[in-house]
């Protein structure tokens, strides 16, 4: 992630102004706010996706109301939990580890057995059920248990 730098209050005040939406004001300012809040990161990723929540959920294999008790900050996710997220929204490394840096999680790495593993199903575009019968497979613990 990019470092913040500084931007006077007054000038944020004036783009909120100036902004007719706030997704559009958030995706414009976003290294500038730095977006290390995890709750506003997930939910704008959400929106990004155009994608129904209760589809997300299912695609990431997240029970329903622990899902919603991670959105509204009620729990703090895991990284496995942040990385379901991820794979439900079908996102790319890139943003995958902006959320986890959001959620002061530590990124993916290449040199980590189990990431790499995790690095490929997304750089392939495989579905998690493929990623974690393959975390088993390998000896590595799964992204969820159903």
């Amino acid at each position: 992630m990019k470092p913040k730098q500084y931007v006077p209050t007054e000038t944020l005040m004036d783009a909120l102004k100036a902004h007719e939406n706030y997704v559009d004001f958030l995706r414009e300012n976003e290294s500038v706010l730095g977006l290390d809040d995890f709750k506003i990161a997930i939910r704008l990723r959400m929106f990004e996706t155009g994608k129904e929540l209760g589809d997300i959920f299912k695609a990431a294999h997240l029970k329903t109301s622990y899902a919603y008790q991670i959105l509204n900050g009620q729990r703090q996710p895991t990284r496995d939990k942040i990385l379901q997220f991820a794979f439900g929204m079908s996102l790319n490394i890139e943003k995958t580890n902006q959320l986890l840096s959001c959620a002061t999680k530590q990124p993916l790495y290449a040199k980590r057995k189990r990431d790499a593993a995790i690095i490929f199903a997304i750089l392939h575009s495989q579905s998690i059920e493929t990623l974690n019968e393959h975390l088993i497979l390998q000896g590595f613990e799964p992204l969820y248990t159903d």
